[in-house]
């Protein structure tokens, strides 16, 4: 099984920093630099940060004194990688980031399936091996299910979570409305987060650095993914 029915509905890109009191004389100029090239479509300057998005909020740049984060809402992810590398890049340089303490890549990926049932019913059995009388224990078998793990990676570490989904679960992770109305009734949630804490990145090169772990980690994602829904068959099975 390939990835056919695969919709990626959000990206996200955070990068995490020492206080950077730069951002205070430069806010007025990074929201300028981002709002007359990058076509987002409102900004807004508050005490400690710059916020950039597009009319729909399927696009939102933030910047905070702490920590960027760079979002895009059903992105198509070499697109995602290379814009992130960019406004995250520039910024970092001009607030003179000395010190990364944490970046990270998640992505929310879904797989649309006929009912939640099937999907939970088909983790059960394929993942959990517990028959009726196991699940006594716990006092019944449970009413949603999830697989929750965390992986070491090797110079990175991912959060990953996999399982059945809502329409009205998978609208809590959008931030916009305009693609709320495209969700299916049900669907197998894959949630990749890879990170890496304190990277050893070039001072004068952040956005080749970023752009590097944004693709080195979307290929481990796909590739992991792919692995998922072939071994599991897609979890279609119940």
């Amino acid at each position: 099984m390939a990835l056919e029915d695969l919709v990626v509905w959000k990206a996200v890109w955070e990068l995490r920093y020492p206080p950077a009191a730069s951002l205070f004389d430069l806010r007025g100029k990074i929201a300028d630099q981002w709002y007359r090239t990058q076509q987002f479509d409102h900004w807004n300057i508050d005490r400690n940060q710059v916020l950039l998005h597009d009319e729909d909020k399927t696009s939102i740049f933030l910047i905070h004194y702490r920590r960027m984060v760079f979002a895009v809402e059903r992105p198509n992810i070499a697109n995602f990688c290379q814009k992130a590398a960019n406004v995250s890049g520039w910024t970092a340089e001009i607030l003179k980031i000395r010190q990364v303490e944490r970046i990270g890549f998640r992505l929310y990926l879904g797989f649309e399936r006929d009912s939640f049932e099937i999907v939970y019913n088909a983790m059960l059995k394929k993942l959990f091996k517990l028959d009726d009388h196991d699940w006594e224990v716990f006092g019944g078998r449970p009413r949603d299910i999830g697989f929750p793990i965390t992986l070491e990676l090797g110079d990175k570490k991912a959060n990953f979570r996999m399982g059945p989904t809502t329409k009205s679960q998978l609208a809590d992770i959008l931030e916009s409305n305009i693609y709320k109305n495209e969700l299916p009734e049900a669907a197998f949630l894959i949630d990749f987060d890879i990170f890496q804490d304190n990277p050893s990145f070039r001072r004068r090169n952040h956005k080749a650095d970023i752009s590097t772990f944004l693709q080195d980690s979307a290929k481990i994602i796909e590739g992991m993914s792919n692995n998922i829904m072939n071994h599991f068959e897609g979890f279609k099975d119940g």
